[in-house]
């Protein structure tokens, strides 16, 4: 029988503290009381954090946005413009029992040209949680990989 190994690539427990640390920074700047996930490529969650004052909803819905992001392989303000009715993606969020959101503020986390994992925000306007997001991706060159 031939042996056959699959390694997927994923972002590590310090690779995802370092993406949302950096997040949540951009969020105080902006004066957003936000709460960022980070999950793997797999969609599990790897690191979570909830600034004080944030509600309760935002738990729930960072960790939504980063879940939709990585099994999606897409950025939710992407997916938000073709799940519109009449758009390919339309009705998309009825899947998977609610997991699945279409608003800004879910990020992939690419590492070349994979996917390692993603970065979900909740807390502020969808375009600040998209803004926040992004700039946690930005120190995604220094992050490190699990095998």
């Amino acid at each position: 029988m031939a042996s056959s190994s699959y390694s997927k690539v994923c972002i590590s427990l310090a690779g995802a503290k370092q993406v949302g640390s950096h997040a949540l920074e951009e969020a105080e700047k902006l004066g957003v009381a936000a709460c960022a996930s980070v999950v793997d490529s797999s969609g599990r969650l790897v690191w979570f954090e909830r600034m004080d004052g944030t509600t309760a909803i935002s738990i729930a819905m960072s960790q939504r946005k980063a879940y939709t992001a990585a099994m999606l392989h897409m950025d939710t303000r992407d997916l938000a413009e073709v799940a519109q009715p009449g758009c390919v993606l339309y009705g998309i969020s009825d899947v998977g029992a609610g997991e699945l959101v279409v608003l800004a503020g879910g990020v992939a986390i690419h590492l070349g040209n994979e996917v390692i994992g993603a970065i979900g925000v909740s807390g502020g306007s969808v375009e600040q949680d998209d803004q926040i997001a992004r700039q946690g991706t930005a120190v995604i060159s220094f992050v490190e990989s699990d095998t």
